[in-house]
């Protein structure tokens, strides 16, 4: 089974958040984040540059098999706004 877990899935933006690869097989990775920005790496940490709504989607390729994910959503907030 391939899955992950998301260290927030609701950050502020810009807040590091982490994805924390529990697939138990070895293999490689392919994470896309939502945004147009990807990794290969078995559990990355991404930002967020802008708010909104995010499908974060990780693949697991292995001896020919590749397998995904269920997707994730991240809801990234915008900043507050300040009024004086």
């Amino acid at each position: 089974i391939v899955t992950y877990e998301v260290s927030d899935a609701f950050p502020a933006l810009l807040q590091q958040v982490h994805f924390e690869n529990t697939t138990t097989n070895e293999g490689s990775f392919m994470w896309d984040f939502g945004d147009g920005s990807s990794s290969t790496e078995e559990s990355p940490d991404h930002s967020y540059v802008l708010p909104g709504v995010y499908e974060v989607n990780m693949t697991y390729f292995s001896c020919n098999i590749e397998l995904a994910a269920d997707p994730q959503w991240i809801t990234v907030q915008a900043a507050p706004t300040i009024s004086i």
